[in-house]
């Protein structure tokens, strides 16, 4: 009986196959042979790409409201400071020429309306420039302390930019500003 089924499912296959369209002799010789399968390519290594791996997506770009680490990890990759902390803990230049300290003579304690205050002196690297070729000047330093320190503008740090009372920017050169800070402790 079992050899019965098998034979009936044959003759039905065979008779199936001799349904369908048989190709002409020349159609096959001219057919486009199939290429065999290609292993992807391994890519180099070049410096032209970076990946970054994270557990956690960044929420903006904009600096005066971000929160979370992931944030702040790809805004110090694509945005630069006055100073930033190098490895060894210390602070150095990042987009200003020099740092100005009470020691180097580019910060100095004025005293205003009876108040101490301190009178920093800034100058922007040449080639600090913005990503459409722009340079990067004193006035987009004035216009961000102006917009963070707004009281309609709910920012992290509030205090950080509150501290500047006053962006003046040298008027022969747009890259070099003098910050008047309000003084957070007290020198004698």
């Amino acid at each position: 009986m079992k050899s019965i089924q098998i034979l009936l499912v044959a003759a039905l296959l065979l008779a199936f196959s001799s349904c369908t369209k048989k190709e002409k002799a020349q159609d096959v010789a001219t057919a486009p042979v199939a290429a065999a399968p290609v292993a992807p390519a391994v890519p180099t290594l070049n410096n032209k790409e970076l990946k970054i791996g994270m557990g956690q997506e960044f929420e903006n770009f904009n600096p005066l409201i971000a929160t979370m680490n992931a944030t702040t990890i790809m805004s110090k990759l694509v945005m630069r400071d006055l100073v930033t902390i190098d490895a060894d803990g210390k602070w150095v230049p990042q987009l200003a020429k020099s740092m100005p300290t009470l020691e180097n003579g580019g910060a100095k304690l004025v005293t205003i309306g009876g108040i101490k205050k301190v009178e920093a002196v800034w100058e922007i690297l040449d080639a600090a420039v913005w990503g459409d070729g722009k340079p990067v000047i004193c006035d987009d330093f004035a216009f961000a302390i102006k917009v963070a320190s707004a009281a309609t503008v709910s920012i992290g740090e509030k205090e950080v930019y509150t501290q500047v009372e006053k962006v003046t920017v040298d008027p022969a050169n747009p890259k070099k500003c003098t910050f008047l800070l309000f003084c957070l402790a007290s020198y004698n």
